[in-house]
């Protein structure tokens, strides 16, 4: 798991670097709706909602990304917390084997005799998890601006349609990013699929068929279906 985690945190850095070079790239050549760039006396320009709609396809891969690491993340702390051996440290094993470098300097307490009389060891590593979610603040802030500029550029009146359909589809593109990653880490609620559970998992295992309780189950979906009909046409 740890060798999982620091692969995801090099992709994360990694895309997002990407997005920050895009927010210079349009914040420094952006003119208008085009993004233009001089070199002596030869001067190169795009339009702008090509190039933001192109960024926004980037801005939902680093989105990926950074669901992938917190992810590695929750399932590395998961494998260390479990107690396996007396005295072992999950840590420790990971930096002898050459992953967690930094591992010594996380603490933690692993010995469930003890307790600590101060909980300094969770106040230390709530601290050091919002440090480190402190670094999403200027990924979001530039995925909000491009969204902003995309925006604007469906509200320009000379703007092409086609330029148009790319800066809506990339508006769509961050907006779609960004509340993905809060529903992704949001914890939502289930119920049985009792559908699936009752055909397609109990009929199969059943030494008789029909099943016994296919007759019940039948009875059971026309009452549901009855009671939504109505529900509906209330």
């Amino acid at each position: 798991m740890s060798k999982h985690q620091n692969r995801a945190i090099e992709d994360f850095i990694k895309a997002s670097a990407r997005v920050l070079l895009a927010y210079f790239v349009v914040s420094s050549l952006k003119h208008g709706d085009d993004i233009s760039i001089s070199i002596f006396d030869v001067s190169i320009s795009a339009p702008a909602a090509y190039f933001l709609s192109a960024t926004s396809f980037v801005f939902l891969m680093t989105t990926l990304a950074f669901n992938h690491l917190s992810t590695a993340m929750y399932l590395k702390i998961q494998q260390v917390n479990r107690v396996l051996l007396s005295g072992f440290s999950g840590n420790i094993f990971g930096m002898i084997r050459g992953y967690d470098n930094n591992s010594l300097g996380i603490p933690g307490v692993s010995n469930p005799f003890f307790k600590e009389v101060f909980p300094l060891t969770q106040v230390m590593g709530f601290l050091f998890l919002l440090l480190v979610l402190s670094f999403l603040v200027p990924v979001g802030a530039v995925g909000i601006y491009f969204a902003g500029l995309q925006y604007d550029l469906l509200l320009s009146n000379g703007l092409p349609f086609v330029e148009k359909v790319a800066a809506a589809l990339g508006f769509a593109t961050i907006t779609f990013s960004l509340l993905y990653v809060a529903f992704f880490h949001s914890p939502m609620p289930y119920r049985k699929n009792k559908f699936s559970i009752r055909w397609f998992v109990l009929q199969q295992l059943s030494l008789y068929w029909p099943h016994p309780q296919r007759h019940a189950w039948s009875a059971d979906s026309k009452n549901r279906r009855h009671n939504n009909d109505e529900k509906s046409s209330k």
